[in-house]
């Protein structure tokens, strides 16, 4: 028997929030000169954030009553980010990857984990 949707959120949150630590990992000691300079540390952090957009894709097809609960979780643009990362890749900078790392995954961690100790 297949888990039901509202099951399968809490393993896409999981997903969201090793892929953010993952980045992490990859990030916390470098430059945006150095992720500029590392062509497989980018498609590393890519990587993940297509895994976070994937995640958000799958919540929003199993359990949209979930995401519309919750409005401060920005799912629509992971979703989107993690497209953009895996279909536009030729027009997306390491730069617009930094910046969302740098800008966006802090906050989106924070809230995830509220998510997941409610």
């Amino acid at each position: 028997m297949r888990p039901s949707g509202a099951s399968r959120t809490r393993d896409h949150i999981e997903h969201m929030l090793k892929a953010i630590e993952r980045v992490h990992d990859y990030t916390e000691s470098v430059t945006l000169e150095t992720f500029q300079a590392s062509p497989m540390m980018c498609d590393a952090v890519a990587r993940n954030l297509n895994i976070i957009g994937e995640a958000a894709r799958r919540v929003k097809l199993s359990d949209a009553a979930f995401m519309t609960a919750h409005p401060e979780i920005p799912w629509l643009q992971m979703e989107a980010m993690g497209e953009r990362v895996t279909h536009d890749y030729f027009n997306i900078t390491a730069k617009t990857i930094w910046a969302t790392v740098q800008c966006d995954l802090p906050a989106l961690e924070r809230d995830l984990r509220s998510l997941k100790s409610s």
